[in-house]
């Protein structure tokens, strides 16, 4: 006699490998119903166009050519993630001149031929009429997960340091942690493969070990914007709250591209005080031909505007004030009393500074290595051990893990990923034209009324 506990393991064994077409369609079980928990596997049928959380319309025809998939058994989706340094950067390494590379083969066989299929992909617009905008860059450069987590993995320090935040009433020593707070996530999110734009709409919601909630939401397609909102643990009971604006611009004839999630970053304690960050720019080198290279760019600010405290980092400081180090990867900076001046254009190295008013202290470090404020270690890569995000078992209907083409991709079936991602980038398009006629038709409508 078959025992639940058995089935379950068939159904994990089932969604396990469906990368096989055949594979798959052998396993093929008739399912039209919503599933209980939102994480039934065999949602997979060539009677059920779309699966039941699909973010295509309802009214979507089956296609062969990209049958919807199993979901991700939960049991899946909750191990452990990696949490060592050798782990987290897997497939990169520092090369001779000290800086990170990729030399993952995987990686470096998929990103070949990347320019000509995008001019491929370009003439096929043109001659079907889809125009330029049509194009859909190839999966085998992606990873299975959306940018909301990769958005997330930043933040993988928040209950080593927030925590610690919350519990003192020393603004100067929170300015310190919540600096350090940010620069120990930065190699986080050095990841040679790209994760999925969100779609409008689309959710994650997860937690820490430590009790920390996490709500996040794509909340705009043009320009592409993700809020977020995260609350510590009882213990130490801060909101963390931001937006995040994906913004990409290319260089070098294509070659680099730097990477800004622009917005700020809030940071409110239980006594009232607030700190806020933005972010550095992340630049990648080599998207079409050389050494693929990943390096961090411009100025880190955090800032506490009751109090006049600021911190600035640069990344590529244009001179060495604090000290004389050769790691490409150095960074220095100060926190100091801001005398409340705007600046008229951002400063490169700390003398340029014009907003300084008294200086508190020096930080310096590597963002691959450690950090040092007033020469006290704050972080170190080796000891510090990041949190990593845990998704409910029950979300929303919106969560990003009922993604088609995130899920074909988690299988490795290239072929049904690349068909769902086009779908769904259609879909958007489609919505967004919808969004525009209903604003038009909208304001055609509107009467005003003379209070006269």
């Amino acid at each position: 006699m078959q025992t639940e506990e058995d089935a379950e393991d068939k159904d994990d064994r089932r969604a396990s490998n469906p990368k096989d077409d055949n594979t798959v369609s052998e396993e093929i079980k008739e399912v039209g119903v919503v599933p209980l928990d939102g994480n039934d596997p065999l949602i997979y049928s060539k009677q059920v166009s779309t699966p039941p959380y699909s973010f295509l319309d309802e009214d979507a025809k089956y296609n062969e050519n990209s049958p919807p998939p199993c979901y991700i058994p939960y049991a899946t989706l909750s191990k452990p993630k990696a949490t060592v340094k050798l782990d987290i950067l897997k497939g990169l390494e520092i090369n001779d001149k000290g800086i990170l590379q990729c030399t993952d083969p995987q990686m470096l066989e998929k990103s070949k031929g990347i320019l000509t299929y995008v001019i491929k992909e370009i003439a096929k617009c043109i001659f079907t009429g889809r125009g330029v905008v049509g194009i859909s860059l190839p999966v085998r450069i992606f990873e299975p997960r959306s940018a909301l987590e990769r958005v997330l993995d930043g933040f993988s320090f928040a209950p080593e340091y927030l925590n610690r935040a919350c519990k003192t009433r020393d603004s100067v020593e929170r300015m310190k942690l919540v600096t350090a707070f940010v620069v120990s996530g930065m190699y986080m999110r050095a990841n040679p493969f790209k994760p999925f734009n969100p779609i409008l709409g689309e959710t994650l919601e997860g937690k820490y070990s430590d009790g920390t909630k996490i709500y996040m939401e794509h909340t705009s397609h043009h320009p592409p914007i993700s809020n977020y909102l995260i609350e510590g643990p009882k213990d130490a009971p801060y909101t963390f709250h931001g937006n995040n604006e994906f913004v990409g611009n290319i260089k070098s004839r294509g070659n680099i591209l730097n990477i800004l999630f622009k917005g700020p970053n809030t940071i409110t304690f239980p006594d009232g005080e607030e700190i806020t960050f933005y972010n550095h720019t992340n630049k990648v080198k080599g998207l079409l031909s050389g050494a693929k290279l990943i390096s961090m760019d411009s100025i880190l600010t955090v800032v506490n505007e009751e109090k006049g405290l600021k911190t600035a980092i640069f990344m590529e400081p244009k001179a060495k004030e604090v000290q004389d180090d050769e790691d490409p990867n150095y960074f220095e900076g100060v926190l100091y009393y801001s005398d409340g001046t705007p600046w008229k254009k951002d400063p490169d190295m700390i003398s340029k500074i014009s907003d300084l008013d008294e200086e508190i202290c020096t930080i310096h470090g590597s963002w691959l290595d450690y950090l040092k404020i007033d020469e006290e270690d704050y972080w170190d890569i080796d000891t510090k051990t990041p949190s990593r995000v845990q998704f409910l078992k029950k979300s929303l209907p919106s969560d990003h893990r009922y993604r088609e083409d995130l899920i074909w991709l988690f299988y490795e079936n290239e072929k049904y990923a690349q068909e769902w991602k086009t779908k769904l980038e259609v879909q958007q398009r489609k919505e967004k034209k919808n969004r525009k006629t209903a604003e038009n038709k909208r304001k055609k409508n509107i009467k005003f009324v003379s209070k006269f």
